[in-house]
């Protein structure tokens, strides 16, 4: 059974209890209130590649440096809140947060909570009825959540004078997911990483994003219970992607970066380090130069672990790369350059340095490099005749 089916039907089997579990349910004479819908996931329960009981052994650690973020302290899977909103448009002042989802780890299982506004005039108390949800964790997990999500929440909530939930570290996923597949995906959308990368299939009838809006304003207009059901259930499925999306590249990338192509686990490399994981950046940084299959990816990862191994003062790795870059990149001038530097400075070797900056300078058209190599030459040679 897919994951769609046991999605539907684990929805047939709650129905009774969620109605009446519904915060706040239109009464008689009353103006429509703010919805929290709640359902259970059994951490058995298989999405694409893995059953949700994987995920309580991730390393939160490992996920925070993914997104360049240190350490948090004290934090492990069940201290998480991933979480996504549906909105009425993409941006502006006027754009409303109608639904805001997230998803927690307690001992049974997975827990989705949805809070819905049911009309545009509840929104102070839908606002109020979010923000104790957002704060009680130790780290918020989302996708694309810094960029759009929390911006369209702080936006709502400085309209209506309230004050912004607390400030959380956002491990927002979307960086790192575009590090790791961009190379290999035509664009690095949630739904094209989980249905490509994480064997996610959701169900035909999916409700496509951009007409979420619109449909948001027909169920506003009709009350028809079965124009929002698709709105929720594509929620759900997003929180349930990122979940396993987290899982998977702290997996990938600190178990099989061999998964990755290098260029990728160079980006990545860079985000670990970002976090204050030096040593755990530049190994990875040495297996995407290790693993890189083109001239330019080579050059480029190289001249990156130069650097770090500059700043460390390995001298003797230095000169190895060095070597090495200048002998697998087909005499590129810049490897060249690097490589003549080395022998300049740090070897003394002149002769050989005159050498390669004469080969170098007969490989290149660009009048710039030409140039800088001229004046590069100039001077070995008058430090080789002062020898």
């Amino acid at each position: 059974m897919d994951l769609s089916h046991k999605l539907r039907l684990l929805k047939e089997m709650e129905q009774a209890d969620r109605q009446s579990a519904v915060q706040g349910r239109k009464t008689s004479g009353t103006a429509p209130q703010p919805e929290l819908l709640e359902f259970d996931f059994p951490l058995e329960l298989e999405i694409g590649r893995y059953p949700l009981r994987a995920f309580t052994e991730i390393d939160c650690s490992k996920l925070a440096s993914l997104c360049g973020i240190a350490p948090i302290t004290a934090c492990g899977f069940r201290d998480l809140l991933f979480w996504d909103t549906e909105t009425t448009g993409t941006g502006g002042s006027g754009a409303l947060v109608f639904l805001v989802g997230t998803l927690c780890f307690t001992e049974e299982g997975a827990l989705i909570r949805q809070y819905l506004l049911p009309e545009p005039a509840a929104e102070p108390e839908f606002l109020q009825r979010v923000r104790p949800a957002l704060e009680a964790c130790a780290a918020l997990v989302s996708y694309n959540g810094r960029t759009f999500d929390t911006h369209a929440l702080r936006t709502r909530c400085i309209i209506n004078r309230q004050s912004e939930p607390e400030q959380r570290p956002q491990l927002d996923l979307i960086h790192p997911s575009r590090n790791a597949f961009k190379q290999t995906l035509a664009d690095c959308t949630l739904k094209r990483i989980e249905r490509e990368i994480l064997a996610v299939r959701r169900p035909p009838d999916d409700i496509a994003s951009a007409l979420i809006p619109a449909q948001y304003a027909a169920w506003l207009a009709t009350r028809d219970r079965n124009l929002l059901e698709p709105i929720l259930e594509h929620n759900r499925y997003d929180l349930l992607s990122l979940t396993l999306l987290a899982l998977y590249l702290t997996e990938t990338v600190f178990r099989h970066p061999e998964r990755l192509p290098a260029r990728g686990m160079a980006l990545l490399a860079l985000k670990i380090e970002t976090s204050g994981n030096r040593d755990q950046g530049n190994r990875l940084l040495e297996k995407a130069f290790n693993n890189s299959t083109t001239i330019k990816d080579k050059l480029q990862i190289g001249l990156l672990l130069k650097k770090r191994l500059f700043r460390s003062r390995a001298t003797k790795e230095l000169r190895q790369l060095l070597k090495r870059l200048y002998q697998e990149t087909g005499m590129e001038v810049r490897a060249a350059v690097e490589w003549a530097k080395q022998l300049e400075h740090r070897d003394r070797n002149y002769p050989e340095a005159i050498r390669v900056v004469r080969e170098a300078a007969g490989n290149t058209d660009n009048p710039e490099l030409r140039n800088a190599l001229t004046h590069r030459l100039e001077r070995l040679l008058r430090k080789a005749g002062s020898n």
